[in-house]
This record gives structure tokens, sequence and C-alpha cells, in this order.
């Protein structure tokens, strides 16, 4: 796996399996980083057209898993960090493109209660879970890519590495969009273009799987 690259996977016919997840933590209000979900002029609006937008032509089969975290969705009494924006647990995927995606953010937003604290774990583990059901399937040469879009610091840093190493191991990347202007600090070091990610067993990522922009 230490050789490879994702250009080599898609080079040998393999495909994008494509996984979003949408920060509903209450610090974006301070920005407006959500706005009222239909306009380009705000940041998750446009980071989610243009990012998927790059992706969607590599996907299989157009489907996408969409997922928020750090909010209280629709019938929830209590933050959720890690839920299906359809609201189906069984099947969260969007069917159709970039629209679709848009049309269901845009729709459940005034529904969802922003809270926090900012956990990328549950949501990481939720793409672990993707990618073992994927190698299920009848074809399973997918590389699963997850998209995160967030606004800044999370507090499970030590969690967060620990996972991100298990998973270097998998034809995987996680691709993290910081939307706003907060310190992303953080999401620099998740990011292993200078120093290879370790955990805080000591175990390092066998590649470097997050790539980190600032939108």
């Amino acid at each position: 796996m230490n050789s490879f690259t994702y250009f080599d996977f898609l080079r040998v016919g393999w495909k994008i399996q494509l996984t979003v997840a949408i920060d509903y933590t209450k610090s974006n209000e301070e920005q407006e980083l959500h706005g009222d979900g239909s306009s380009e002029k705000h940041e998750y609006v446009n980071a989610l057209k243009k990012v998927t937008e790059i992706l969607l032509p590599y996907d299989g089969d157009k489907q996408i898993p969409l997922f928020g975290f750090g909010g209280i969705p629709k019938g929830m009494k209590e933050v959720s960090h890690c839920f299906p924006l359809n609201g189906n647990n069984d099947n969260p995927e969007i069917s159709g493109g970039v629209g679709p995606m848009l049309e269901l953010y845009s729709k459940t937003l005034p529904d969802i209660g922003l809270s926090g604290p900012t956990l990328f774990t549950p949501v990481l583990k939720h793409f672990q879970h993707i990618l073992e059901k994927g190698k299920n399937l009848e074809d399973p040469r997918h590389y699963h890519v997850l998209l995160i879009l967030t606004d800044g610091c999370i507090t499970d840093m030590q969690a967060t590495r620990k996972i991100l190493v298990e998973l270097s191991a998998e034809p995987v990347s996680v691709i993290i969009i910081g939307c706003g202007e907060w310190d992303f600090g953080e999401m620099d070091e998740l990011d292993g273009d200078q120093v290879r990610l370790t955990d805080d067993d000591g175990r390092e990522a066998r590649r470097d799987i997050v790539q980190f922009v600032n939108f």
C-alpha cells in the first residue's frame, strides 16, 4: 500500500466511492457559513458544489452518502455526531449528483439545530463501516473518499489521529475543507505533508491519506 497513490488506483480501473459530512456546530453561526443553505455566497454551499463537481465524475454509481455532525437533527433532542441528512440510517445515499445533494442540504438546514462540540471520530468510524461493507460487493474495487466540510478546531484530536492511522492501510482518502476564518492549525497537523501523522501510541500512518484545504 505504501507505494500506491490515489491516481494509481484510478489508472487500473478503480472507481471512487464518495462520502460527504457537513459540520453543523454552533460556531458556524458566527460567520454565517451556512446562511440559508441556498446561496453560493455562503461557504458551505460554495464548497459543497465546487468540490463534489470535481469528484463526482469519478464516482462509480453516483450514490453519495451524505451526513451531518455536531447538530441536532429534526425529531431529536440531543446532538448527533453522525446523522444522515435524508433521515434514513439504512440508506443515507443521495442519487442524481450535485443538484439533489444541494437541494437536500438547503431543505433540511432549517430543521437542524446547530450545537457541538466538533467531533470527527463518529463520522470516521461510520466511514470505516462503509469501507468494510464495500469489500463484500461483487466488485470491491472502490477507492473511498471522505469529504469533510468544517469550520475549525476539533475536540477529539487524539481519537481522530488513531483512526486515521488505522485507515491509512486502506484505499481511502480524507479531504478536509476548512470554511471560514478560524484557526485550522489542527487540520494542518492531520495533513501529513510535512511530518507523517502519528497516533499517541507511536504508530505512524502507512501513507498520507489526509488533504486539508482552507477554502
